[in-house]
Parts: C-alpha cells; sequence; structure tokens
C-alpha cells in the first residue's frame, strides 16, 4: 500500500486506483471482521455492504464469548467463529476492531 501525505493528491498508478472504480480490489477478497460483534464490527459490516466492495468469502471474528452467535449480512445468516490463533488463515483483508485487552488479536496472518 502507497501512503500519500495530505499536501498530494493520490495518482492513478497507485495499486488501490488500479483496480474496480473507485479504487476497488479488481477481484473479491476474502475478508474478516475482527470484533464482528461489537458496535465499530457492525459498523465495518455495513459499509462493505454501502459501498459493495467485492466479497468473495466473509469470516465473523469474535471473542469466544460471541462465538456462535448469528449475524445478518446482504441477507446470509452468518455464524461468528472465535478470534483465535490461525482464524485468519486464507484470508486476504482483515478489518480489526478488537476493543479491550481481552479481545487482543490473535490472528496469524499467512503471508
Amino acid at each position: 500500500m502507497t501512503a500519500t501525505s495530505p499536501s498530494s493528491s493520490p495518482s492513478t498508478s497507485t495499486p488501490a486506483a488500479a483496480g474496480r472504480a473507485g479504487g476497488l480490489p479488481a477481484r473479491p477478497l476474502r475478508v474478516a471482521v475482527l470484533g464482528a460483534t461489537g458496535a465499530v464490527g457492525q459498523e465495518l459490516l455495513q459499509l462493505l455492504a454501502e459501498r459493495a466492495f467485492p466479497v468473495a468469502d466473509l469470516r465473523l471474528l469474535a471473542s469466544p464469548r460471541s462465538a456462535g452467535q448469528t449475524v445478518a449480512w446482504q441477507g446470509e445468516s452468518l455464524r461468528v467463529e472465535p478470534g483465535e490463533e490461525g482464524c485468519c488463515q486464507g484470508v486476504d483483508l482483515v478489518l480489526a476492531s478488537a476493543g479491550g485487552r481481552k479481545h487482543a488479536l490473535r490472528c496469524t496472518v499467512a503471508a
């Protein structure tokens, strides 16, 4: 990802601009939302839907206490999985909002 300073304008040659219109990826991604049952996690899910982000697979992750709950997204009922070590294997993008120490990010993302 290429960072730009606030005074510079984004270039059409950046990796994000190389995808679909609006800088969206050219192919659907496998996405995980860590903290999916919280307020920020719910907002992230809403933004993914509103902006028509290309999602091939969506994995909802949360604390063990929230695991097993179901969350509605895009007309589907998705089961929340525990955000534990290895839970992000095979995921292209992790959106994380894990508040507090007990919800520390434990995902190991394969490079």
